[in-house]
């Protein structure tokens, strides 16, 4: 693949034709690194998306990759691990991508993506929601820790305080506790 991105798009467009073909119709919910490449800041080898699969799916997948040349090792180009790792987002935090004759695409909002990554131990997860807070130009981690959880998604306090740290830096985090140390103590819990 080098440095180039893969063009995920085309794959889509391709994967519809064969669904025609095959009289399937498929629809997914996009996530993960697809939905980074496309806010520009780094690619990805994958598509993580929340769908039902089927042995015929899954081959029409494959050939895809296969097609394309994007399916890399044991990893297909468009595969639903996600959806035995995560709960389904609530079709609220969806938003349409693309609309295919035979595949629909919709996509996680940039709220609950960047909750998904901060429910992730992956330091990879961790720098992509500093990221999104910075782009965002989020300055209230608690507010974001609390709308997080109405969204039903499990992170703790400190993911989010990591990620306001990699968007803004250690000076701001100090400042950040100076001002809020009661706040964020009373939410962890912490007897003094």
């Amino acid at each position: 693949m080098g440095n180039s991105l893969i063009d995920f798009e085309a794959a889509f467009h391709e994967l519809d034709g064969l669904l025609g073909l095959h009289h399937q119709t498929l629809h997914i919910i996009v996530c993960g690194g697809y939905l980074i490449q496309r806010m520009g800041f780094r690619g990805t080898i994958d598509v993580d998306a929340f769908y039902t699969a089927s042995e015929e799916i899954t081959l029409l997948i494959e050939r895809v990759g296969l097609l394309l040349n994007i399916n890399t090792g044991k990893t297909i180009w468009l595969n639903n691990a996600v959806s035995t790792m995560s709960d389904w987002p609530d079709p609220q935090y969806c938003e349409p991508l693309f609309a295919y004759e035979n595949l629909t695409v919709e996509q996680v909002t940039m709220e609950y993506l960047l909750g998904m990554k901060l429910s992730s131990i992956r330091d990879v997860d961790a720098k992509d929601a500093g990221k999104i807070v910075e782009m965002a130009r989020l300055d209230d981690p608690l507010a974001l820790y609390q709308q997080c959880r109405a969204m039903g998604l499990k992170l703790s306090f400190v993911a989010v305080l990591e990620a306001f740290t990699f968007a803004y830096g250690d000076e701001w985090r100090a400042q950040y506790w100076n001002e809020h140390d009661q706040e964020i103590l009373s939410l962890l819990n912490v007897n003094w």
